[in-house]
């Protein structure tokens, strides 16, 4: 682990004086350009697949000590924070609702075939928006868009699972279908209940209904995982016309996600937006954008590979300390 933050701590002091060189940050700013130095030499690291352990991910924790098997658990909380996804990941959920309903027969006759039949579950997935949720799986296995054979209805017309994404917009409405389940069959008011009001604005998530069937759920309650293209951000380099608003859009780019993570007023620091430098964070985005090419031997293959520089697929937590942290360390600021 020694080795592993000496290595960091020499890349971002080399990331930083680079950043000095070109003039982007003034002297007085040196500590600006380290902690822009170590967010990027910490990404680099995920990328790599380095565990940092808890060290680098305080400022703010951008999901390096929770990539492993917490990040794609399922949770039951009420009260837990939700996270931001930059780039694309595999993430789990926070399960806020469970709640049974009525099976019905397939014959269009209203009758109620096996009392709580399905399993209603909606879990959190991530702020909203959200730019894609592209693929669900349950224990690895892709349900949705694309079923596996393994989640097919054993009779004609059964669903086995219900698989319905939102991606989180602030206008998004509520789940008609939960709506229609929960006020259906013998399940009442006095039960629970999924209205029109029950919208999640602002969250991305992800509603689940499992019909039972001991053979298809042999193992329980399944976990739900699914991948996940996160937040859109803002990119100052591009326009939609000469002297427009600059254009919203996916982006795994380190830089842009950190200013979004800077000026951003529900999850974020809140900074003004006049108080950051366009032009620094510009260049900071045009250099991990740069491509750069490197060899690789595979089963005793060499193959040339060209790739970004730097990319940013990760987590945010935002209920952990927050960049206050870089500064009580000041070993990570000398010169």
């Amino acid at each position: 682990m020694t080795w592993i933050l000496t290595a960091i701590r020499a890349a971002a002091g080399r990331i930083a004086t680079w950043i000095m060189a070109k003039g982007w940050i003034a002297e007085a700013a040196w500590r600006s350009a380290v902690a822009i130095g170590y967010v990027v030499a910490g990404t680099a690291a995920v990328y790599a697949g380095k565990a940092l352990m808890g060290q680098l991910t305080k400022a703010p924790q951008i999901g390096l000590g929770q990539q492993g098997l917490s990040i794609l658990s399922n949770a039951p909380s009420n009260s837990a924070p939700i996270p931001v996804i930059y780039g694309t990941r595999r993430v789990g959920g926070t399960r806020v609702f469970v709640g049974t309903s009525d099976a019905f027969d397939l014959d269009g006759s209203g009758e109620v075939v096996t009392e709580n039949g399905f399993l209603n579950m909606v879990f959190v997935v991530a702020e909203g928006p959200v730019s894609e949720i592209s693929a669900v799986y349950l224990n690895n296995v892709e349900v949705w868009p694309n079923r596996d054979p393994r989640f097919t209805g054993w009779e004609p017309g059964d669903q086995t699972v219900y698989v319905e994404p939102h991606i989180g917009t602030t206008d998004q409405a509520a789940s008609q279908h939960l709506i229609n389940v929960s006020n259906s069959g013998t399940n009442t008011q006095d039960d629970w209940a999924w209205t029109s009001e029950h919208k999640l604005s602002g969250l991305a998530y992800v509603y689940i209904a499992l019909q039972y069937h001991p053979e298809v759920w042999a193992s329980g309650v399944p976990v739900m995982t699914c991948d996940v293209k996160g937040k859109a951000v803002l990119d100052y380099r591009q326009t939609v016309t000469s002297g427009a608003a600059s254009i919203e859009r996916y982006s795994d780019n380190p830089s842009l996600a950190i200013r979004d993570y800077l000026t951003n007023t529900v999850y974020g620091r809140g900074i003004d937006t006049a108080l950051i430098g366009n032009t620094s964070f510009n260049d900071a985005a045009d250099y991990c954008d740069e491509e750069v090419t490197f060899t690789q031997t595979v089963s005793g293959t060499t193959t040339s590979v060209t790739q970004k520089r730097y990319t940013l697929n990760g987590v945010v937590i935002t209920a952990e300390t927050n960049m206050d942290t870089l500064q009580k360390c000041p070993c990570w600021f000398q010169q």
